[in-house]
């Protein structure tokens, strides 16, 4: 009975790292830039950081992938005002657009401010180019975060290289230590490790898909064929240890040595 509750609360474990990861997946694949639909959303925030610009304007194009790219790594929620789109679809005047400008000191695009209690604290704006992309982006990073020394979000590929290093050292235990492995729980115990490992990295398939074209980036074949080698690491370890199950099976069946260990175990 003791057996069958153990491997309950084994599955259990597992069951909860996976949906805690899978939260986790879906944060980082979050956007906090949001754009503004209507006027009373904009007149509703008091707090908080909007960006000006347009998609018009070619400082605005590369400023924006930018912002996008900060405000997703350091989880802070920026308001996005389209000046083209309340133009296009006349949801302000151009009186309404102008005393806007005039409050928040908004002389150019692109520019983002800093709202406390509604009225405007501080703002930052740029015209550049696109070797300036990493000056902005630590820029653009100093002005939201008011770090001086600003602490780099892992990256989502930390996942997979962290997922790839528990999947290395699991199969190199295996192959290493297969004649000392003796208890039924151990092998029962990795197997579930393994099967986690290869869900938690399925799901990690989108939202690294996703942050990559969100974020206009190029995936890396680096990790693509880390990401394969974790999928067969661990499906080789599993069939070891299906194999390895098996032996304690046959161990313990009527008319054989009844026997909670092996003492040896042949290599695959």
């Amino acid at each position: 009975m003791m057996k069958y509750i153990k491997k309950i609360a084994i599955v259990g474990f597992f069951i909860i790292v996976i949906i805690l990861v899978s939260f986790y997946l879906k944060s980082l694949s979050d956007e906090y830039v949001i754009d503004i639909k209507d006027a009373n959303t904009f007149y509703e925030i008091s707090d908080g950081y909007v960006y000006f610009g347009r998609p018009t304007c070619p400082s605005c194009e590369l400023f924006k992938p930018l912002l996008t790219e900060v405000a997703n790594k350091e989880k802070v929620q920026v308001y996005y005002f389209n000046t083209d789109y309340f133009r296009d679809n006349s949801l302000l005047t151009e009186e309404e657009l102008r005393e806007i400008f005039e409050k928040y000191k908004i002389e150019q695009v692109p520019i983002l401010i800093k709202l406390v209690n509604g009225s405007l604290d501080s703002s930052f704006g740029a015209n550049f180019v696109e070797n300036e992309a990493e000056k902005i982006k630590k820029e653009i990073r100093d002005f939201i975060t008011f770090k001086e020394f600003p602490v780099e979000y892992i990256p989502h590929y930390s996942i997979v290289i962290v997922l790839f290093i528990i999947s290395t050292l699991i199969i190199l235990m295996l192959f290493l230590l297969r004649y000392k492995i003796k208890s039924i729980n151990a092998v029962f115990t990795t197997s579930m490790a393994n099967i986690s490992i290869i869900t938690i990295l399925i799901l990690s398939i989108k939202p690294i898909l996703d942050y990559i074209e969100n974020n206009h980036l190029s995936g890396d074949p680096r990790i693509v064929a880390l990401f394969l080698m974790a999928i067969v690491f661990n499906l080789v370890s599993l069939i070891n240890l299906i194999v390895m199950y098996n032996k304690f099976k046959n161990k313990n069946k009527p008319g054989s040595l009844e026997s909670d260990s092996i003492s040896e175990i042949d290599r695959i």
